[in-house]
């Protein structure tokens, strides 16, 4: 353990300076690693603390600090008590999911003895010739029952819904569009608003799948991208893609005039040369580039038609960058020959190589590249590519360029030019803006390379500070039984009872004789407006933002399910965090979903019509041949014991789409009465059934995962921490750095601070205590 005195606090920005007793270059520190009883708040200059430190990209950074307690030195301002920090909830959470060895392959006898009172009603068909397996794996996987018999209960719930919060259900048609911006209008039968079927039960999947444990249905099984280190970022060495005599692609190393060393950092100056082109247009200016050292006395070079990937010569000037004390070669001059060159001064250098440009796409980038390899081209080592990095390169630059390819268009159709900086935006990247030229490998292509120590080359990557495509899929972090089902003989309860569409490419295509899909056994009509309690005026939302899975603190868990900010998809015991759900909100603060300053642009939509809380809606669901368990099941995740309200439509994150169901009536079907008589039609009420059928379903669930009771699952101690009434009063809104929105919509920062500095993951759904607002540099705001 170190030891030292505090420097220096700076308490708005949340960090502070470390002097070490044993002299030497201070120690930086962040507010979240202060530890003891002194908070960070309460430092003061002077202060003897014990440290734990670690080499970071900017220089020394302590890990953890604490403060040598000492007589009278632990003064807390009683005001600063007071306050207590501003936290929030964030607008979505996730809900475990039960690990599958916990299941037992089969249920108790408490659903025989349910079932067997309805065979005694009538209500269930005897099963002779049936070849479905008994009820025995109907919490787990196994063969639908089939269509065109009875062996099933069968009949209709009749429900009730009610708006909580403002609700909005957008319409296909009508929608108008303002330049870049679109205004929608709630969905309408006979201009009357209504709420589809299709809507209603995407919501009641999406909590039977959760209660029953049922397959991710929609898991979305992709590579994702990360952004690599820095520090990792300097091994990459710069490379030219060819191919050689036998048509196969290679990569030429051009490490400049430095040693190349395999999986390391350079011992010397940096592989490539810069190329000032943007220190007098930098869209956020650096102190460094701007000083008086020979660093910041560099001035743009003109670049005379030179273009990227263009083959030519350089005069160069080695140059130490004052602050991070590395060298690299400035390029001073390029020309087509050699003899073009204007006469080397003293310690300059010239080199053959080829001009890498990226364009201008970060706010303080100040240079572009310069790739070579000595003076002789042809004497540059060639390593051999293969076919999967090849694969990854190219799954990488699709990622780039679907991540940003609305925000392209959108410039194109503003008459600008994405490869150039709009304003304070940066440009986009040349790959992302020229999408056909980055569909496949080309000759004389110019990328950075990780070259292992068998000097092979481990992937490749288009800029000096890139994303990197993870090894994992999505799918790799959740359990196989999880995963979407793939076997008509092996499906799931939700899908045995909503439906299943095969959806992995399994390579049956074209099979015949394999099951591909199987008809859901309930119906859902369109709910029908029975009371208006009026409309919110036309309103412009606020962003909504798209998911970022990337976010592995919010995304992952350790293998334990737990909250971290240590996992990645590369990290084969980390799991996915489970299924994400919008908490409920009790109320839906305008603050929130109201776009500041209303306005409107290609970044928010406006909706028309928003219905005010207070609404009721009526709806029925037909049902057929559900076995007791599941009809259970389906009656739960309609009511969800009268503690949960559902999440539906548009703008959940915002505080919309509260809405409460009730059942009004259950009624079924007895075939033998309605196949057997012409004076009865078999239907009848069975208002006494209801909660059988439901504990029923909650004893033999809770008996099945090997819990005390249903309401110790995990799952269902997830899904009410998200639904219910919030136990505290914190607002719900998406991480942002300060508690007015930004009408920028600059919610990234959050994100930008805290994977820098404070590392805080989203808690678990039932501990979750809020998170801080923090700024871009990692300070905590109040």
């Amino acid at each position: 353990m170190a030891t030292g005195k505090i420097k220096r606090v700076i308490e708005s920005k949340g960090y502070g300076f470390i002097q070490p007793s044993q002299g030497g270059e201070d120690v930086w520190f962040h507010l979240s690693v202060v530890k003891g009883d002194v908070r960070f708040e309460q430092l003061q200059v002077g202060m003897e603390v014990e440290y734990q430190f670690k080499k970071g990209p900017r220089g020394l950074q302590a890990t953890s600090v604490q403060v040598v307690m000492g007589q009278g030195q632990v003064p807390a301002p009683p005001e600063r008590r007071a306050q207590p920090p501003y936290r929030f909830l964030n607008p979505y959470n996730f809900v475990r999911f039960i690990p599958p060895s916990n299941g037992k392959s089969e249920i108790s006898s408490a659903d025989t003895a349910v079932g067997s009172a309805l065979k005694k009603k009538g209500y269930i068909q005897p099963q002779a010739g049936s070849t479905r397996s008994k009820e025995d794996l109907l919490l787990g996987k196994c063969p639908p029952p089939p269509h065109d018999r009875y062996i099933g209960v069968s009949g209709k719930i009749i429900c009730l819904l009610e708006t909580f919060s403002p609700l909005f259900i957008s319409s296909a048609e009508r929608i108008e569009h303002r330049q870049d911006h679109n205004a929608y209008e709630f969905f309408k039968i006979d201009g009357k608003p209504a709420i589809p079927g299709s809507s209603l039960r995407g919501m009641l999947r999406s909590v039977f799948e959760t209660v029953t444990n049922s397959c991710f249905s929609n898991l979305t099984d992709s590579r994702l991208s990360y952004h690599l280190e820095p520090a990792k970022a300097l091994k990459l060495v710069p490379a030219r893609i060819e191919k050689n005599g036998t048509d196969a692609w290679v990569l030429r190393l051009l490490p400049g005039f430095t040693e190349l060393r395999p999986g390391k950092r350079p011992e010397g100056p940096q592989y490539a040369a810069w190329v000032p082109l943007y220190l007098s247009s930098m869209l956020r200016p650096s102190r460094n580039a701007q000083s008086s050292s020979p660093y910041g006395s560099r001035t743009d070079l003109a670049l005379n038609g030179f273009e990227h990937k263009t083959q030519c010569w350089a005069r160069l000037r080695l140059v130490e960058h004052p602050q991070r004390h590395f060298k690299f070669w400035n390029v001073e001059q390029l020309a087509h020959s050699e003899e073009q060159l204007s006469p080397l001064r003293d310690g300059e250098r010239k080199a053959q190589g080829y001009l890498c440009i990226t364009n201008q796409n970060i706010e303080n980038k100040h240079d572009e590249r310069f790739f070579f390899c000595g003076e002789d081209l042809e004497k540059a080592k060639v390593i051999s590519l293969n076919g999967k990095v090849e694969e990854d390169y190219l799954t990488l630059i699709q990622d780039y360029q679907d991540r940003h390819r609305d925000s392209v268009q959108s410039r194109i159709r503003d008459r600008k030019k994405p490869e150039r900086p709009d304003g304070k935006e940066p440009a986009y990247s040349r790959f992302i803006v020229h999408e056909n030229e980055s569909k496949a490998l080309q000759h004389g292509d110019l990328v950075y390379a990780m070259i292992d120590e068998n000097k092979e080359a481990e992937f490749i990557v288009p800029v000096s500070v890139p994303r990197v495509t993870y090894d994992n899929r999505i799918s790799k972090l959740l359990p196989k039984s999880l995963s979407p089902c793939e076997n008509y003989d092996e499906l799931c309860p939700a899908c045995r009872v909503f439906g299943w569409v095969h959806q992995l490419d399994d390579g049956n295509k074209g099979d015949t004789s394999k099951h591909v899909a199987y008809a859901g056994r309930v119906q859902i009509s369109h709910a029908e407006l029975k009371y208006d309690n009026g409309t919110l005026p036309e309103t412009p939302l606020a962003i909504l933002s798209s998911p970022k899975p990337t976010t592995t603190s919010f995304y992952l868990s350790d293998g334990r399910q737990q909250a971290t900010v240590d996992a990645d998809y590369n990290d084969s015991s980390a799991l996915l965090r489970g299924r994400k759900f919008y908490r409920h909100h009790k109320r839906a603060e305008e603050e929130n979903y109201y776009r500041a300053g209303g306005r409107c642009d290609d970044q928010n939509r406006t909706v028309r019509d928003a219905l005010a809380p207070g609404a009721r809606f009526e709806f029925n669901i037909h049902f057929q041949n559900l076995a007791p368990l599941e009809l259970g099941a389906l009656l739960w995740a309609l009511e969800m014991d009268q503690q949960c309200f559902h999440r539906l439509g548009f703008a959940k994150p915002l505080g919309f789409g509260s809405v409460k169901i009730t059942i009004k009536e259950l009624q079924v079907l007895d075939p033998g009465q309605r196949y057997d008589s012409l004076e009865h039609d078999g239907w009848q009420p069975v208002p006494n059934w209801q909660g059988r059928l439901v504990e029923t379903f909650k004893a033999v669930l809770a008996d099945f995962h090997r819990c005390a009771n249903f309401d110790a699952l995990p799952n269902v101690q997830d899904l009410r921490a998200l639904l219910s009434e919030q136990a505290t009063n914190l607002p719900i809104h998406y991480p942002r750095s300060s508690r007015r929105p930004d009408p920028e919509g600059k919610n990234f920062e959050w994100f930008m601070g805290n994977n820098r500095y404070v590392h805080q993951p989203l808690a678990l759904a039932t501990e979750d205590r809020g998170l801080p607002l923090i700024t871009r540099d990692g300070a905590v705001v109040n």
